[in-house]
């Protein structure tokens, strides 16, 4: 296992930790669940994906090797992405309809859109870096 291998899902993960555990709105039994929930998605991932490259370990890589790296990751994007993206949109609609003032309410509103664009990028991260690798 290398360990800049791993470093984009790292990354990934220490935001998606941020916005857990730094919201004082959020419940801390709810900061435990998915504290633990998404630690545990990364490294299922990653036992996974080494299991996946121990197996099929050589040159030329197989076909198999590949649909299964991919099938594996596609998985795991959506068990950590989709859950991600729910809690995030969860903590800005509660923070708009908490928000008295109509101003910040649209500055909240407009801060979706980097939010939305690191998805993307997590997305990219994961779909592409981590599926069409060997």
């Amino acid at each position: 296992m290398k360990f800049l291998e791993y470093l984009p899902l790292l990354i990934i993960v220490a935001v998606t930790l941020l916005y857990i555990l730094i919201p004082k709105s959020t419940k801390l039994l709810y900061k435990k669940i998915f504290t633990i929930y998404f630690l545990a998605i990364a490294v299922i991932f990653i036992i996974g994906r080494e299991y996946i490259a121990y197996k099929y370990n050589g040159t030329p890589v197989p076909d198999s090797f590949w649909d299964l790296n991919t099938g594996w990751t596609n998985i795991i994007t959506i068990a950590y992405l989709l859950p991600a993206a729910i809690f995030f949109l969860f903590i800005y609609i509660r923070t708009i309809r908490f928000t008295k003032e109509i101003i910040l309410k649209w500055f909240i509103g407009f801060s979706i859109i980097p939010i939305i664009l690191g998805f993307m990028v997590a997305l990219f991260i994961f779909g592409f870096g981590y599926g069409y690798s060997p």
